[in-house]
């Protein structure tokens, strides 16, 4: 993730800046704008330092992925997880280590999840919003991570079958 957010208030003038179909979402759902700028100190090589990104906030499932939201669906599964007794970590690196047997998962332990959840709407647990969460997934390309995730909820008794069909 970018080291440079700012979030913003609707009304903050800096959000004039923004492309008009995030200020508009904004405005229409009651949400800030989270404004990002890829930077040296986020690794980014030097091609791209001063790149602008602008999402909303907070961020709810379906909302669609925007390249800035990886983070919040992660979130939303591992809380719903662990309220499942399922070990995240564990899963994740089932659905990819046939890919990649090294493959990483350490960043589940390293991210900071409490400045993730003040940006999250982290909503109840149901099959319905078992069913956004692999929406989501799918939305920010984790599609391995689904199949093992939509096998481990059905195993716990959840209808989440066409999971893509089932639009708010």
């Amino acid at each position: 993730m970018a080291i440079t957010e700012r979030l913003l208030d609707i009304n903050d003038p800096e959000t004039q800046h923004a492309p008009a179909r995030v200020q508009s979402y904004a405005r229409r759902r009651g949400k800030q704008i989270l404004r990002i700028v890829w930077d040296e100190d986020g690794g980014y090589p030097e091609k791209s330092w001063g790149y602008e990104q602008w999402s909303t906030r907070p961020y709810e499932q379906r909302q669609g992925c925007d390249g800035t939201v990886d983070m919040n669906v992660h979130l939303i599964g591992l809380r719903f997880c662990e309220e499942l007794g399922l070990n995240y970590q564990m899963l994740y690196q089932k659905a990819y280590e046939q890919d990649d047997p090294l493959v990483e998962t350490e960043w589940i332990e390293t991210v900071d999840w409490e400045a993730i959840e003040a940006q999250t709407i982290v909503p109840e647990l149901s099959e319905k919003t078992l069913k956004n969460l692999l929406y989501d997934l799918a939305e920010i390309n984790n599609h391995s991570f689904v199949d093992v995730l939509q096998e481990e909820f059905t195993n716990l008794g959840f209808n989440v079958e066409n999971w893509w069909e089932d639009e708010d």
